[in-house]
């Protein structure tokens, strides 16, 4: 790499504000300068516009002149007539705690890069050098490697958005999978272990490494943060940010949420930061990038984020058969199954993933939760059809063996045909049904294949959404209705969406007692609401019309033949 001539300093001693300072030194100037804003960040399919959060752009040059900084657009810079060397200093605000953000508060940070560093127009590709000012209690965590003087270094501006940096006064641990080093950050209190932490990544990362035949990097970081509720997750090339809430890592549901979530993010490693779709190869971070495949990239993965816990001995067998009957019942709940197809929920992923309302389960799907669905059926479709001899592991291992991240990146149809070459057999009506059809996915016969018997079982506490089809939700005192289902008893009562639900006949209820309540009254019986809409006192009378409320239980099947159980514990133990 030649001697960086871009370099960011950047200065966290402004966190009770919520400020991170930023000054940019571009040398060897000739001429106007313009710089740029990513709108979005890779890994998270949505306008955010992070020029918002930019502040007091001032510009110096290297002979003391103050050059005149103008804004272009919502996301672009112009200092006018810079020579030799120009420095922009600006400040960028800090307060949306998120995995796709930066964020400071007086006892860590996180600096994504997208949101963080202006880059100047044409010189994306050369090689930047950034130092970071902490607290002298502080230190800085990233894959990013650091050179004797202190400072990192990054490629490019690529490379520079890919690589997240925590700061704080954070645990650090580290292990060693397949000769390569990866290091855990705990930012924040929480009543995690670090080393049961360890011991679950370590793991994970060596299924994940079995399944692909290697590791695709030379470090890995994990920085984990804990908050009071929030989660989430985004990959990066050697690195991942993960945020879950802080109390529940003794919890088992909140325990398997984080493993999922560590596995989740890592798999990306592969699927999405190597073999990834043509269009997000060369995306533009200014505007949005469509793609159909966003199913692949992230329902699959979301099949292994399941799969890969169980396999590496992180998640118990039965832990695993229950998350799965619980995805199927999530999707036998979501009236948009009926709406829209994967291809059109990836492809519309900048306006409806992550700006759902209270229409959006009636809409639509989400790509992750039906594509790990499609993603279990196609693993069982395809070891089906070539009688046990090939898997989605071997399709995922080939598919990033022929998209390596320096070649054009994949289109549906090439992953598509992987698939259909490990089956033995042409596979274009499944994908026409479960990928580009709102056709009901069907997984009894295809888990009874081996050896997994999925039946219905009553719920032992219906929700009011399973009563009446409405979906409520506590906001601090008042009791909501956040979304009704189409032909339900709620919609057929004249309900609505953001009605504020005060009392069930005649008697105050509350996000707490609505549904018990409703559990007491008989089906073909009105009950009377009283409601406030926009401010009005109004009354509907809403009559149950719904039997028992049921989920489904997935369990395997002890009376199978010797066969049958053997392909089921080869698919389970990763075989």
């Amino acid at each position: 790499m030649s001697a960086p001539r871009l370099h960011y300093a950047v200065g966290l001693t402004r966190c009770a504000t919520h400020h991170v300072d930023v000054t940019l030194r571009v040398d060897d100037v000739h001429g106007d300068l313009e710089l740029w804003l990513p709108a979005w960040t890779p890994g998270s399919y949505m306008i955010r516009e992070f020029a918002r959060n930019l502040r007091a752009p001032r510009a110096r040059a290297s002979d003391g002149a103050e050059p005149r900084v103008e804004r272009i657009d919502k996301a672009t810079l112009l200092v006018r007539g810079g020579r030799g060397t120009i420095e922009l200093s600006y400040r960028v605000y800090a307060n949306e705690v998120s995995v796709r953000t930066t964020w400071v508060d007086a006892e860590r940070a996180l600096l994504n890069g997208a949101s963080t560093y202006l880059i100047p127009r044409g010189r994306e590709h050369e090689p930047i050098a950034l130092s970071i000012d902490v607290p002298s209690s502080w230190r800085v965590f990233t894959a990013l490697p650091r050179t004797s003087d202190g400072t990192w270094l990054a490629s490019d501006h690529d490379r520079l958005v890919d690589s997240p940096i925590a700061c704080g006064a954070f645990d650090e641990r580290s292990f060693d999978v397949d000769g390569v080093r990866h290091a855990f950050a705990f930012c924040g209190r929480g009543n995690w272990e670090p080393e049961k932490v360890e011991r679950a990544a370590a793991a994970i990362v060596a299924e994940n490494a079995r399944v692909f035949g290697s590791l695709p990097y030379a470090n890995y970081a994990f920085l984990a943060f804990t908050t009071a509720e929030g989660r989430g997750g985004l990959e990066h090339r050697d690195s991942c940010v993960l945020l879950h809430p802080r109390l529940q890592f003794d919890e088992p549901v909140g325990w398997h949420d984080f493993v999922t979530l560590i596995a989740h993010e890592h798999f990306h490693s592969w699927n999405v930061k190597w073999a990834r779709p043509a269009e997000l190869a060369a995306a533009d971070l200014r505007a949005e990038t469509y793609t159909r495949s966003l199913w692949i990239a992230e329902g699959v993965t979301s099949y292994y984020d399941e799969l890969t816990p169980l396999r590496a001995g992180v998640m118990a067998r039965a832990v695993y058969l229950q998350r799965i009957a619980d995805a199927i019942t999530r999707y036998r709940e979501t009236p948009g199954r009926a709406c829209e197809t994967l291809e059109d929920a990836s492809l519309l992923a900048w306006v409806r993933l992550y700006r759902p309302d209270e229409d959006s389960p009636n809409s639509g799907v989400s790509y992750y939760a039906k594509g790990a669905l499609v993603a279990l059926l196609l693993d069982l479709e395809i070891r089906t059809r070539s009688a046990d001899r090939a898997t989605l592991d071997h399709v995922m291992a080939a598919f990033v063996r022929e998209f390596p991240p320096q070649g054009r990146g994949y289109r549906g149809h090439d992953f598509e045909r992987i698939c259909s070459a490990a089956a033995g057999a042409d596979l274009t009506a499944f994908f026409d049904r479960a990928v580009r059809s709102t056709a009901e996915l069907e997984f009894e016969a295809p888990l009874a294949r081996f050896g997994l018997a999925l039946r219905d079982k009553p719920k032992d506490k219906p929700t009011a959404r399973d009563l009446i089809g409405a979906r409520v939700r506590r906001v601090e005192r008042r009791t909501v209705i956040d979304g009704i289902d189409p032909d339900s008893p709620a919609e057929l009562a004249g309900l609505s969406a953001r009605d504020e639900l005060i009392a069930l006949d005649g008697l105050r209820v509350d996000a707490d007692t609505l549904a018990q309540r409703l559990r007491a009254v008989p089906v073909g019986r009105g009950a009377t609401f009283a409601l406030l809409r926009d401010d009005v006192l109004i009354e509907r009378s809403v009559v149950l019309t719904r039997g028992p409320a049921s989920s489904v239980v997935l369990t395997a099947i002890d009376d199978v033949d010797a066969a049958t159980r053997a392909r089921r514990d080869a698919w389970l133990r990763g075989a």
